[in-house]
């Protein structure tokens, strides 16, 4: 059982309608009120659960070295350059670079896991 700061994360993701994979949170994507808890978590046990998954992947991370990263690690994935748009039941992974470039708009170089880091993000509608 994979678990990351209490997180049991392959029950958590099992419950979702879908999993989400981007590599930001865009919150123009949130339409209506939510409860939002953000969990930072190992990306080693985000992989593990990810392999296991047996609701929708759906994934937005427009970066593709960082998609091609996360294929080699074995996640079945293809990305949409759309615009994610929230919907209730969804579970979000955000995978993000520890470093950034200086100069905005240059490429960045992820070579291993240990460039990224990542958030699992509950969201819940407030009623």
């Amino acid at each position: 059982m994979s678990t990351t700061g209490g997180l049991d994360l392959p029950n958590i993701l099992s419950s979702a309608k879908r999993v989400v994979l981007l590599n930001a949170l865009p919150l123009n994507a949130i339409s209506i009120a939510v409860d939002a808890k953000i969990y930072p978590t190992d990306t080693n046990s985000v992989l593990n659960a990810l392999k296991d998954l047996k609701v929708p992947l759906s994934c937005y991370i427009g970066h593709p070295a960082t998609t091609m990263l996360l294929m080699k690690h074995g996640i079945n994935i293809t990305c949409t350059r759309g615009n994610y748009t929230y919907s209730n039941g969804d579970m979000l992974i955000a995978f993000v670079l520890k470093t950034r470039p200086s100069t905005s708009g240059a490429d960045v170089n992820v070579v291993n896991i240990d460039d990224l880091l990542s958030y699992v993000i509950v969201l819940s509608p407030l009623t």
